[in-house]
């Protein structure tokens, strides 16, 4: 897996290109749905990528395009959907990932709680604004935990909402679904493996 795909990706896609066909090795990629334009899709089709992983943020409806047209491409897609941002809001940005991922049953989804790190805007603007919990320690930055005060949330209810989606995304319906997509076996166990992961951190937040 390259988690830095996006950065060199035309010149890495040359380098799997040169490549013998026959001793191609199928590979997994991180990377911004805007760096990957129509022709990225097929090159990566035709050199092996079997799984596409991208971060978007509560915005998700933006990215429903770009990932249905990156399915007829690429199998396996997993998106990473941050929330708690300073431009979330109420219910409005949990019910846009609950839309799209009901529309697009064929990504597995992520649920990632936004973390403040060093040297970013958001970094910039909670210590500003003094919602920085200064003394978390960076073992705990992500996913469960806040590292920051969300600027339109109380803690308790942000939890709540997000618990309330996690669990949507990891119920037994949706579960079967993914598994039941004519996907690579590779791709299915990873499917299972995220869904044991958000099922151990929607425990951790319920404790």
């Amino acid at each position: 897996q390259d988690a830095d795909f996006g950065l060199h990706i035309d010149e890495t896609l040359e380098r799997l290109e040169a490549v013998p066909p026959a001793r191609r090795s199928r590979y997994l990629v991180r990377c911004s749905l805007d760096r990957l334009t129509p022709a990225r899709q097929r090159r990566l089709a035709a050199t092996g990528c079997v799984h596409v992983a991208s971060g978007m943020d509560s915005r998700a409806d933006r990215g429903a395009e770009a990932l249905a047209a990156l399915r007829r491409h690429v199998p396996g897609l997993h998106a990473e959907f941050v929330l708690g941002g300073d431009d979330d809001a109420g219910e409005e940005p949990f019910e846009r990932v609950r839309s799209m991922l009901q529309r697009l049953p064929f990504v597995c989804p992520g649920i990632a709680v936004a973390a403040p790190w060093g040297g970013t805007m958001l970094h910039r603007t909670a210590m500003r604004e003094g919602r920085l919990l200064e003394a978390m320690p960076l073992a705990l930055y992500g996913t469960p935990w806040l590292a920051m005060v969300p600027r339109h949330f109380e803690a308790v209810e942000f939890y709540d909402r997000l618990i309330a989606l996690m669990e949507e995304t990891v119920a037994l319906p949706a579960t079967l679904r993914r598994l039941t997509l004519r996907d690579p076996l590779a791709v299915r166990l990873g499917r299972v493996s995220r869904t044991a992961a958000a099922r151990r951190d929607i425990a951790e937040m319920r404790a």
